[in-house]
């Protein structure tokens, strides 16, 4: 199952949380490549590309959405005022759509 395959509330759960680490500043260029593991140009192309973001294994959209959302949803910290800046869903909706996309990617890989 790939990206394209997630229900729409999901895909744009992810797209969010993309765009914050592109957007917000929370991470310079040089954490954004160590971190995302892809360089901030090709995060953009990943961004661009929605809602038909190539994420197979290996690919800069796979690392994007995993790195991305691990940063959102498990290393961040952000307080509720700064949340609700940037994301429209509850961080348990965020983690539930970055869980969905994780073990639809790991399902996919077994086929």
């Amino acid at each position: 199952m790939s990206f394209q395959d997630l229900e729409k509330l999901d895909q744009r759960n992810i797209i969010q949380g993309l765009k914050y680490i592109y957007q917000s500043g929370m991470l310079d260029e040089k954490e954004i490549k160590k971190r995302i593991g892809v360089k901030l140009k090709d995060l953009a192309g990943v961004i661009n590309g929605f809602p038909f973001i190539e994420d197979a294994k290996g690919s800069n959209g796979a690392l994007a959405i995993n790195n991305c959302l691990n940063e959102v949803c498990n290393d961040i910290k952000f307080s509720a005022l700064d949340w609700d800046e940037w994301f429209t869903v509850s961080h348990t909706s965020m983690q539930e759509s970055y869980d969905r996309w994780k073990n639809n990617s790991k399902a996919s890989e077994t086929r």
